[in-house]
């Protein structure tokens, strides 16, 4: 037999090891940290988790517009949906209609994606509306969603190559 590894008189050894196993402690993080249980109880077991947003869409309620939902954009175009469900952030079989108000120009195209990453389609709609008194800048448009899962729903407009989405987290 040989003589055991002993690294406490060794600092160039003990570094070695501690940075070995800081490697591999933040491969295992990396590899598990999109779920909230180990992977053996992940693997034993169903999982109950549901896709979190990372930033859900602000949502606001007021005499004027209702309760109304605001896209965000990084190509300026603006974003106004106005819920016309009640209970909308609940999985349900039921449609949700929603009137949209998007700035830009040209028929927009919706794409909606689940929270499994699948893409999904509207119940119906875009449907251009050419008279409203919904107060918020652009043309408006009506749709319908069916939100159907738990998790992060993502709703998003194209316009003249432009896009603008709307993040609903969905609870059951």
């Amino acid at each position: 037999m040989g003589k055991p590894l002993v690294f406490r008189n060794d600092p160039i050894a003990g570094l070695s090891l501690v940075r070995g196993s800081a490697v591999l402690l933040s491969l295992a993080l990396a590899a598990t940290g999109c779920t909230s249980e180990s992977p053996l109880a992940a693997s034993a077991q169903p999982s109950t988790t549901t896709a979190k947003c990372a930033s859900p869409s602000r949502i606001v309620k007021s005499a004027v517009n209702g309760t109304e939902v605001e896209g965000s954009s990084e190509d300026g175009i603006t974003l106004y949906g106005q819920v016309q469900s009640e209970g909308f952030l609940l999985a349900s079989e039921t449609e949700i209609k929603i009137v949209w108000r998007i700035s830009g120009s040209g028929q927009p195209a919706v794409t909606v994606t689940s929270p499994g990453g699948g893409e999904s389609s509207l119940a119906w709609g875009p449907e251009f509306h050419s008279s409203s008194n919904y107060a918020r800048p652009g043309d408006e448009y009506s749709t319908a969603l069916l939100l159907d899962q738990p998790g992060c729903w993502n709703i998003k407009f194209t316009r003249d190559a432009r896009t603008a989405n709307v993040w609903l987290q969905v609870g059951t």
